[in-house]
Parts: C-alpha cells; sequence; structure tokens
C-alpha cells in the first residue's frame, strides 16, 4: 500500500501522506487527498481523507491535519471543492468534518466496495467549497 501512495504522489505530486507526530516523528496514520475512484456516485473530484490508528484518534491530530490538506487542494492545487465521506455510524469522523468546516450534502449512498449486508455500508457526504473555506478564513 504504502509502494502504491508513493506512486500516485510521485505521479500527481500530492496524495495520502504520511502522518506522524512533530514531537517524536512517530508515524500516526495516513491524511491527504486522493481522486474519486469512478465507481463512486460522486465522481470525480477530490476526496480529502484521514486514517489515524486509533491511539491518535479524539486529539485534534485528524482535525489539523485534514486543515492543512484543505488549505492545499484550494490554494494550491485550485480546486473548487473537497469532498469526504465516511460510514453513517463514524460520528468521530462526522465530527471532524463538521470542525474542519465541511458541511453536510444530505447525500447518502451505499459505499460500492463495501459488502452489500455489512452495517457499515451507507455513507454520508460531506464538502466544502473554495468559497465557503475563504469565508471562514475571514472569521479567524
Amino acid at each position: 500500500m504504502a509502494d502504491r501512495l508513493r506512486s500516485l504522489i510521485d505521479d500527481r505530486g500530492w496524495g495520502l501522506w504520511a502522518a506522524e507526530l512533530k514531537s517524536s516523528c512517530e508515524f500516526i496514520g495516513l491524511v491527504g487527498l486522493h481522486q474519486i475512484r469512478e465507481e463512486m456516485p460522486f465522481s470525480p473530484g477530490i476526496e480529502l481523507g484521514w486514517r489515524l490508528d486509533k491511539r491518535f484518534w479524539r486529539k485534534g491530530y485528524a482535525a489539523e491535519a485534514a486543515s492543512a490538506c484543505i488549505k492545499y487542494g484550494l490554494l494550491d492545487l485550485k480546486v473548487d471543492e473537497l469532498i469526504a465521506y465516511t460510514a453513517i455510524q463514524n460520528i468521530a469522523s462526522i465530527g471532524v468534518m463538521k470542525k474542519i468546516g465541511m458541511s453536510n450534502s444530505g447525500i447518502t449512498f451505499n459505499h460500492p466496495l463495501v459488502d452489500s449486508q455489512s452495517i457499515l455500508r451507507q455513507h454520508c457526504l460531506y464538502s466544502i467549497s473554495a468559497s465557503r473555506w475563504h469565508d471562514l478564513q475571514g472569521d479567524v
């Protein structure tokens, strides 16, 4: 997986990056941007994603890194919108999405790569537009 992610970064200049603690350089997970898969109902686009080791949940790391990725995506890559999605039961990730200024699109969907019998199949979609992000920066 690391080789595949590195290859995507080498090809595009961006992707899902390794996240580490500033104090110790300990690897804590992945955070970054990813091209939305074609089989997703809202493709094409750019996804903001994160996956941290459980030991590092609820410490603000996901929100801090995801916020930096939003800034990079909207300012440097000049995309108009970033999206994020998660299983509707994943209250923690939904909380991160809200904390970083993303809005619930009201769209739910069955993730095509999750088993049809899984309770994690139904997902919700959040997004942040460049204009919304700029508006939020004015409030800081």
